[in-house]
């Protein structure tokens, strides 16, 4: 199937791919559960334009961040929006079957083109990418691509990371220093209506992600942490979005905002002509062992 409301999988798992809004999924269902946070009205019939906020009613899902997480501008002066603009833009359509769809989105802040190919086999998601730098590119051109996906996240749901604690650094609220990440219930500790963003600390190689629900279904993200060697986090309770959502966010640049990352060094950055490409796959089952964790730590969280 093709055009706006593509869906992609013909087994437990589908997928539901809109084109014409900056190519987001809007259901990933495995069982008949749905695991993305929904896509509302008003927001769920609007072609996002230039002038649309990225943090509006009804927006859910799971979107590309491209080339920049924060509004911000680069070095050289040039000014990129909030979590970039391939959310914004209509997607072409390259290829499509029942169980395969390709697409591309060509940037206008920057010159680049970024390729997706959403692939649903059985129960397991996968998503391949490549972004490319126009060969008339006058110099490097810096690249902060995020995953976006907004988990919905029923009271008990925990994230685990699969390799014992893990140092963070916590970038919202500014200035709540850091914290370890475990699988403890983080959601639990937030107030309603606030949210927190942490990022792995660099050099803590991190390729798997787990979310557990307590019902027992879990979903896992996995990723190549050679591609993709920076990992945020997002736990929003009512912040942001209309139902708790945890998002797990691999990417190719530390932090949401890429002229700070460009300043220190910890982005990719492409030559002209050059390109990079990365995959993230996501598997759905029943949690092995049952769900129940130990629970440790606290998390200190303001409202945005």
């Amino acid at each position: 199937m093709t055009g706006p409301g593509s869906t992609v999988g013909d087994g437990p798992l589908r997928v539901v791919v809109d084109a014409a809004r900056g190519g987001r999924l809007t259901r990933l269902t495995c069982d008949g559960r749905e695991w993305l946070a929904p896509t509302r009205a008003p927001d769920e019939d609007r072609v996002p334009g230039e002038t649309t906020p990225f943090v509006r009613p009804g927006m859910g899902g799971w979107d590309e961040v491209i080339p920049s997480v924060a509004a911000t501008t680069l070095p050289d002066g040039r000014r990129l929006a909030d979590h970039g603009e391939a959310w914004r833009r209509p997607w072409t359509i390259e290829a499509s079957s029942a169980e395969v769809l390709t697409m591309s989105v060509r940037l206008t802040s920057l010159p680049l083109t970024l390729r997706r190919t959403v692939q649903v086999t059985g129960r397991t998601l996968r998503l391949t990418y490549s972004v490319e730098a126009d060969a008339a590119a006058a110099g490097p051109t810096p690249v902060l691509w995020s995953a976006h996906p907004q988990f919905d996240a029923p009271a008990g749901t925990r994230l685990v990371l699969g390799r014992g604690p893990i140092p963070a650094r916590i970038d919202h609220p500014a200035g709540r220093g850091e914290m370890v990440l475990d699988d403890r219930d983080v959601l639990a500790e937030l107030p309603a209506g606030t949210a927190v963003k942490a990022f792995v600390q660099p050099g803590t190689a991190v390729d798997t992600a787990t979310l557990i629900r307590p019902d027992g279904t879990v979903l896992t993200l996995r990723w190549d942490a050679r591609a993709l060697p920076y990992l945020g986090l997002w736990w929003d309770n009512g912040c942001c979005a209309q139902t708790p959502v945890i998002a797990v966010e691999p990417c190719t640049g530390l932090g949401d905002d890429a002229a700070a990352a460009v300043v220190t060094g910890r982005i990719l950055s492409l030559p002209p002509g050059g390109h990079h490409s990365w995959w993230l796959h996501t598997e759905v089952g029943a949690a092995p062992g049952g769900a129940s964790s130990e629970r440790s730590g606290s998390v200190d969280a303001g409202a945005r």
